[in-house]
């Protein structure tokens, strides 16, 4: 486990909020996954109150194998839904990169 601290900036809880309204309509497989993944990490990451928040906050935000574990039961569970699952992978990498988190070696879902 390590802990990765990150400044909840004006223009991060801008862009996160940005991307989960814009998918709030979803219609697409993929636009469902996008959706499902950006709840997800807000959830996981324990974003909420800092999202509505009017003040900008430095919080730390645990990040541990339990979530990668999480996600990748998640598409082990959802692999035949091939659409949905690109758009919560997308999801789940593109608020990692919102905070410049990265993971070097990240599980992918294995298909029996």
């Amino acid at each position: 486990m390590f802990i990765v601290t990150v400044e909840m900036t004006q223009e991060r809880k801008d862009q996160l909020l940005n991307w989960v309204d814009s998918h709030q309509k979803a219609t697409l497989e993929n636009d469902k996954g996008i959706l499902a993944g950006l709840q997800w990490m807000v959830d996981k990451l324990d974003l909420t109150d800092h999202l509505y928040s009017e003040m900008v906050v430095t919080t730390p935000i645990i990040i541990n194998q339990t979530i990668i574990d999480e996600c990748k039961k998640k598409f082990e569970e959802n692999w035949i839904h091939a659409l949905w699952n690109s758009g919560f992978a997308l999801a789940v990498f593109a608020v990692l990169d919102l905070f410049s988190i990265q993971i070097v070696e990240f599980p992918t879902a294995k298909r029996n």
